[in-house]
């Protein structure tokens, strides 16, 4: 049996230990409150971070949504102010064009189609210019579009080669188109961005090169059951560029130099439009050129093969005074340009209407029946899409709500073309006009009448 002695230490050795436990515990309990306490305030500080990043995520957002708008509200006005310029441009150069057109035509007269050649020449040389700036554009807002259709290689270089044989002969040059046996004829793609690229070559080639040669390469390679890669290369006997410049020409706005562009002219864009058409259709350009020896543009592009069969047939001949039983209605609100489409459809023995906005075309259509009518866009009082909208409403008092409308538009943006096919429009020409397109699709309307 313990001694009172004994147990009284032992005594004193629990309360000893229940006190350092007491005390450990309120420490501990001290320090949990005191990191409760920190949670809290840590909690409170996150919340309130929390809120100010959601905050200035939110003020963030409704800026990039603000900025988005003032984006797009400026490309709307760039495609606006294009368009317009496009239309105001092209309007009075259609009048040009046309009236040069019908000289050439017509006139027995050596000097006058000598004259009217050189206007030709000129007005072809501003809607060049005007194409440039339009496509430079697009592709600036990504909007170039491509077609994929059947095409005759053959006949795309053909029409290129009798285009700058006149230019090629008047400077003594050698012009040669030099295609390969194994080269397939029958292509799947888009002929007119092709014809661009080369027209664009061709013409600088010419411009540069004054005596000596400019030559077309084409071969295919890397041909496949379906499908190849089609090598072509422009070379000439030329001026050359310089080295040191070879990668700026094809920068916006550039030329090789500033005597360059005194000299010859051009807008500086052309090289860019023409690497962009071939690097967005999966194609790349490279360039070899020395001084006084003239240069090399080689590109590749990929191509589709196309079966012969796939192609149109190629709209017969038609001599003119064939059309002369057709009913037409020309809406067109610029005299000048009523007066050349007046002489334009007599050479087709056509007497037209002519309406000089939409509204008065809506008083024609109700009185008369049609069989095509010729729409401007662009037009004072009622437009062509409105007067549109109308022909196409059933309930409209018009006879035939389903007459035939080409749109005649200065307006050469694909928007534009995909606008009056969702009006119900049934084509589309483009001014300056082309006469023999015109001529084509009335040619063709004709036939629908007579079968």
């Amino acid at each position: 049996m313990d001694s009172p002695d004994s147990l009284k230490r032992i005594l004193q050795r629990e309360r000893a230990a229940r006190k350092a436990a007491e005390e450990i515990m309120e420490a501990k309990s001290l320090e949990l409150y005191q990191k409760h306490q920190e949670l809290i305030q840590l909690n409170e500080s996150l919340e309130e971070k929390i809120c100010e990043r959601t905050a200035e995520i939110e003020a963030f957002s409704r800026e990039l949504v603000r900025a988005k708008d003032k984006a797009e509200a400026a490309d709307r006005a760039k495609s606006d102010f294009l368009s317009n310029m496009s239309h105001e441009i092209r309007t009075p150069l259609n009048a040009i064009v046309g009236l040069t057109e019908l000289i050439l035509r017509d006139s027995a007269d050596p000097q006058a189609r000598e004259f009217a050649r050189s206007i030709k020449f000129s007005a072809d040389n501003l809607l060049v210019i005007i194409n440039e700036v339009l496509d430079f554009s697009k592709i600036e807002a990504g909007k170039l579009t491509f077609e994929s259709v059947p095409f005759r290689l053959s006949e795309v270089l053909e029409s290129l080669m009798q285009t700058y044989r006149v230019k090629a002969e008047e400077k003594s040059l050698e012009l040669r188109a030099l295609i390969h046996p194994d080269t397939p004829d029958f292509l799947q793609g888009d002929p007119v961005k092709l014809g661009q690229v080369l027209i664009n070559l061709l013409g600088n080639a010419i411009k540069f090169t004054h005596q000596g040669f400019v030559r077309l390469h084409v071969q295919a390679r890397a041909r496949e059951a379906d499908r190849c890669r089609l090598r072509i290369c422009v070379e000439d006997s030329g001026i050359g560029i310089p080295q040191d410049r070879l990668d700026a020409i094809f920068e916006s706005f550039s030329q090789a130099s500033t005597s360059t562009a005194r000299m010859y002219g051009g807008t500086g864009l052309g090289l860019t439009i023409t690497r962009r058409i071939i690097e967005l259709q999966g194609g790349a350009m490279e360039v070899e050129s020395r001084i006084g020896e003239g240069s090399r543009f080689t590109f590749e592009l990929p191509c589709l093969l196309a079966a012969p069969e796939s192609l149109p047939l190629a709209a017969p001949k038609q001599e003119p005074g064939q059309l002369g039983h057709l009913r037409v209605l020309l809406v067109e609100d610029i005299p000048m340009n009523q007066m050349l489409m007046r002489q334009v459809l007599r050479r087709k023995q056509i007497q037209a209407d002519i309406a000089s906005n939409g509204l008065e075309a809506l008083d024609f259509l109700a009185a008369n029946d049609y069989d095509v009518v010729l729409m401007d866009l662009h037009m004072p009082v009622m437009d062509g899409r409105e007067a549109t909208r109308i022909i196409r409403d059933p309930g409209s008092p018009v006879r035939r709500h389903d007459v035939p409308i080409i749109a005649l538009t200065a307006d050469a943006f694909q928007d534009t073309r995909s606008e009056v096919e969702a009006l119900g429009m049934n084509d589309f020409l483009t001014k300056p006009l082309n006469m023999d397109e015109l001529y084509a699709k009335l040619h063709l309307l004709a036939e629908g009448l007579q079968t």
